[in-house]
């Protein structure tokens, strides 16, 4: 069994908690940063989190991701360009490309007021893959 997998599986079993995260713990901008698995920065996005219904081949309250601004060296690693949703449940937030079917590419970590930091992995029918790392932070002020 892969980390990957065992981290969609751990994610299958909270999102079946009945502990929900308020949605104003994600309000606001954020910056979002993903490194790839040795420690290396790779993209940079500003996003935001609605309460929009997001498109999702996975089951679960998917909302929309919107994309404000992105930056990367590598078109390739990270999906800037496409549909992001996410999901929280009890203390645990996925964002991902959710769209695609059976490959899907996420981050995943838990809920902190400020700041939230995790991995990136992709999964499918064939197992996963650890990608690298992500952190987000809110940004204060205007």
């Amino acid at each position: 069994m892969t980390i990957a997998f065992v981290r969609c599986v751990a994610f299958a079993l909270v999102a079946s908690a009945s502990v929900v995260a308020r949605a104003q713990d994600l309000e606001g901008r954020w910056t979002l940063s993903i490194a790839n698995l040795d420690h290396k920065q790779v993209s940079q996005l500003v996003v935001r989190f609605t309460g929009e219904r997001g498109e999702s081949c996975a089951s679960g309250s998917w909302k929309q991701v919107v994309v404000e601004s992105a930056e990367t060296s590598d078109p390739n690693f990270f999906p800037i360009v496409d549909s992001l949703t996410y999901d929280v449940q009890g203390t645990e937030l996925v964002i991902g490309r959710n769209g695609v079917c059976d490959a899907y590419l996420r981050l995943q970590g838990k809920v902190d007021s400020a700041h939230i930091e995790g991995a990136y992995y992709s999964f499918g029918l064939r197992g996963g893959t650890d990608l690298g790392e992500f952190s987000l932070r809110r940004i204060t002020g205007k």
